[in-house]
């Protein structure tokens, strides 16, 4: 950690001016001081020259930078720019990333992209999964990512992230058209919902894939599961493409030739002739579902059984990727729905770096001002279920809350607008914390 010379260390500490969360003891080696120019504080405000206090891997305090006297040892001290809450990111597919640049993309029939993507899984071999999950895993942090909410199939990423600082849960997915089909995945997901977890997986949860590839026996399994245990985080894709849209209202179109080409029955007996979302109504999941991860079509009757724990995950990568019509953000925002931001995967997308996407979501939004859009990587998906009761409270400076920093570096001063900031080109990521330890810093 660098020296803090933009600071005075000496001058008298007001007790007026502090928040703290626990009397300090007399030993201040163990603790980590970061002196930010600009730092982002109680998911409210931006507050110019103050340090933040860390101990045991939890916030402390937060000072101004001329009321705190400090040691000046350096390795207790870290300068930075700008301070802000780790970026939660709350949809990844991990298991993905040995897909990048490898399949269609551009305005094609999402049923082409589903069988271009299960071509490529029958040729794969599982060190490469393994080996380009460790690189998504690397670029996350390198964006400042210090939570993620992953779907996966395979035990690997469970393991991967396990050894990995990041703070995740992990979504096991379920797809199944047929009854043999379902009671297979349905038994090996209960296994994997049982496995001992590491210190940083936060939960284990389900995400059975979307309404057009699980089967009426595996909704029956599930909803008996979730009316049990509604606790369990569960994640679906819904509403995600026209394709999906025209299925659902006409049982015709690309899903419907593609299931016939392979032979394949249809997710439902008869024809819903009616949105995805209120299939799930009807079905008596929709409420069960935490995560709605894109929702790029509804229509009224979804949008008012969107319920307050619910949280709408939006991927501007994979909107751009697929060169799809403008999300309706501004629709759902109007009508007070949680909306957050996530990076997909590599299969819809070129980046996993949630500073990169941020940024993106600040060019095709011009409308969200800079809190919003912070707002969309830090405190709204922190109140979603499975870190909302997170224990010390994540996606936050303030005291009690987890030491998960995404730290910036810019070459000109901080503005106070972080639109401005986010759109500098010379502003970076310039490292990431979790739990007050350095897990990236730039070189």
């Amino acid at each position: 950690m660098s020296s803090l010379r933009s600071f005075p260390y000496d001058s008298p500490m007001s007790s007026s001016r502090r928040t703290v969360t626990k009397r300090r003891g007399e030993q201040s080696e163990a603790r980590l001081y970061f002196a930010a120019k600009l730092a982002w504080v109680e998911g409210a405000t931006f507050r110019r020259n103050v340090i933040v206090t860390v101990k045991d891997g939890i916030i402390e305090a937060i000072d101004d930078a001329g009321e705190l006297s400090i040691p000046r040892v350096a390795e207790n001290v870290c300068d930075c720019d700008i301070l802000l809450p780790g970026f939660i990111n709350a949809h990844t597919h991990l298991e993905f990333c040995y897909c990048k640049s490898r399949l269609p993309r551009g305005n094609v029939p999402f049923s082409h992209w589903i069988e271009a993507i299960g071509q490529l899984k029958r040729t794969v071999r599982p060190n490469e999964i393994t080996r380009c999950a460790e690189s998504g895993v690397q670029e996350l942090l390198q964006g400042g990512c210090t939570t993620l909410i992953d779907c996966t199939t395979r035990p690997e990423i469970f393991s991967l992230l396990a050894t990995s600082p990041i703070r995740h849960i992990i979504l096991w997915e379920l797809i199944a058209l047929s009854s043999e089909q379902a009671e297979t995945v349905w038994q090996e997901v209960l296994e994997r919902l049982s496995l001992p977890r590491s210190p940083n997986c936060i939960a284990l949860g389900l995400n059975p894939h979307a309404p057009y590839s699980v089967g009426p026996h595996l909704r029956k399994l599930l909803r008996r599961f979730v009316e049990e245990n509604p606790h369990t985080p569960i994640g679906i894709h819904v509403g995600e493409s026209l394709d999906e849209k025209v299925f659902f209202e006409t049982g015709t179109g690309p899903f419907q030739e593609f299931l016939a080409r392979h032979d394949l029955d249809p997710a439902f007996t008869e024809v819903p002739r009616c949105s995805a979302g209120e299939f799930l109504c009807r079905e008596n999941l929709w409420e069960f579902c935490h995560y709605l991860y894109h929702l790029n079509y509804f229509t009224d009757n979804d949008l008012a059984a969107i319920l307050p724990f619910q949280t709408v995950v939006h991927c501007p990568t994979t909107h751009a990727y697929f060169s799809r019509a403008p999300f309706p953000l501004d629709t759902l925002l109007q009508r007070g729905v949680r909306v957050c931001l996530g990076s997909d995967s590599f299969a819809t997308a070129d980046t996993l770096n949630m500073f990169e996407i941020l940024r993106m979501a600040a060019r095709m939004y011009p409308q969200l001002g800079g809190t919003q859009l912070l707002e969309l990587v830090t405190t709204l998906p922190a109140r979603g279920v499975g870190l909302a009761d997170h224990n010390p409270p994540l996606g936050v400076i303030a005291p009690g809350a987890a030491a998960d920093f995404a730290i910036l570096k810019t070459a000109a001063p901080p503005s106070d607008d972080f639109r401005e900031i986010l759109l500098d080109p010379t502003t970076c990521v310039w490292a990431t914390y979790i739990g007050g330890r350095k897990v990236y810093e730039l070189r």
